[in-house]
């Protein structure tokens, strides 16, 4: 209840004029691991499931200074909403030298949102106290809203390891979105980083070096 949004006195607010709001939530979550020699994957897959139902009521006596709202209104809503994610990320560990250890990974995400609302509203109450999208003075106001996304995504690391002091890590990353056009819906991220631990290579007090590039490129 929020009384201070009008002139109407805290109870017939809380009586007169309710609010009223309900989600009710479905979450499901697999994951898998499969491991053998120096060869690992992991997989993941989720919902989220979610439904809302709202009101709101505003009596035909209520004090009001908006003329839009006088005589009271009613509006009252539903909505869907549909998450999926789903990835997978695969990781190979080798040593092709002896002091060199190399560990290459690849993997994938996909993301979907599916999203729909119905609300309708009317202004001006026809009976009192009657709060049915039929009891109004005019014609009702409808927003029928439909939202639907996705974004699928591949991605690489490549990490090298020398005696565990010199480190190089490159990556790259390659994004689609259904939320740009086709033609601009691609974009690709790559980094390299070097760092060393100093302290390690020329007995010196403890100091790590690192040096790192990032970029960003679109492609169509």
């Amino acid at each position: 209840m929020n009384y201070r949004r009008s002139a109407n006195n805290p109870y017939f607010e809380l009586y007169e004029n309710p609010e009223g709001f309900v989600r009710n939530r479905t979450i499901v979550n697999l994951s898998a691991t499969y491991e053998w020699k120096n060869f690992n994957i992991l997989g993941r897959f989720g919902k989220i499931y979610y439904n809302e139902d709202w009101f709101e009521k505003k009596a035909k006596s209520s004090y009001t200074n908006d003329s839009g709202v006088k005589n009271g209104y009613y509006r009252k809503g539903l909505s869907n909403t549909k998450e999926t994610t789903a990835e997978f990320l695969a990781t190979y560990t080798l040593k092709p030298f002896e002091f060199i250890t190399a560990k290459y990974s690849i993997g994938g995400s996909h993301y979907r949102r599916d999203y729909n609302k119905l609300q309708n509203e009317i202004y001006g109450l026809y009976f009192t106290d009657q709060y049915t999208i039929n009891n109004r003075l005019q014609a009702p106001r409808v927003d029928d809203w439909t939202e639907e996304s996705e974004r699928n995504s591949m991605y690489s690391f490549l990490n090298l390891e020398y005696k565990s002091k010199v480190y190089l890590d490159i990556t790259g990353r390659n994004d689609w979105s259904s939320t740009l056009i086709p033609k601009l819906n691609s974009y690709f991220y790559p980094s390299v980083a070097l760092s060393a631990l100093m302290h390690d290579i020329l007995r010196l007090p403890a100091q790590r070096v690192s040096f790192g590039s990032s970029g960003e490129a679109g492609q169509g």
